[in-house]
């Protein structure tokens, strides 16, 4: 399965998703987690309802240094109201839409290569850059979590 690892990390930090740091981030564990997954979520519901046949790739300085070095910067960019967490975040609803999350990347696999997601700044990815992208969107906020986690046992 697709971010196998990611979703891994990610569930394992659901024990710590109460966990805040203001110092390291506005947003609690919690928030991560479940933005994270509701990224994942879109992404593949977009990739899906692609048509391969409208994939448009055009060159983006932005996305060939994000993808390339695999590094978001953070405090750059804001999170776009689809993906933007409820305020109040269970662990019910969390854990269902890992479900959901870990059910949508097993049906990607069945996707053609130019499936895509046009991303708000980097204009079209296909399914194994959308893929990629994901997994450094992922990494990005585990990396927030742990810091998190670690600012908080100090």
């Amino acid at each position: 399965m697709y971010l196998d690892q990611e979703i891994k990390s990610l569930r394992a930090n659901v024990a710590h998703a109460a966990i805040q740091q203001p110092s390291i981030s506005a947003k609690g564990v919690d928030w991560h987690i479940y933005h994270a997954l509701l990224v994942i979520s879109g992404i593949c519901y977009l990739l899906k309802q692609s048509n391969p046949k409208d994939y448009q790739p055009k060159f983006n300085l932005l996305k060939l240094v994000i993808i390339t070095t695999g590094i978001i910067p953070r405090g750059k960019a804001r999170a776009p109201k689809e993906v933007v967490p409820p305020e109040q975040i269970s662990t019910k609803d969390m854990l269902a839409l890992f479900s959901k999350v870990e059910n949508q990347l097993e049906n990607l696999e069945r996707l053609d290569k130019n499936h895509f997601y046009s991303h708000h700044m980097f204009g079209d990815l296909n399914l194994k850059k959308s893929v990629k992208f994901l997994g450094i969107h992922s990494r990005h906020h585990l990396k927030i979590i742990s810091d998190i986690i670690a600012a908080s046992k100090v």
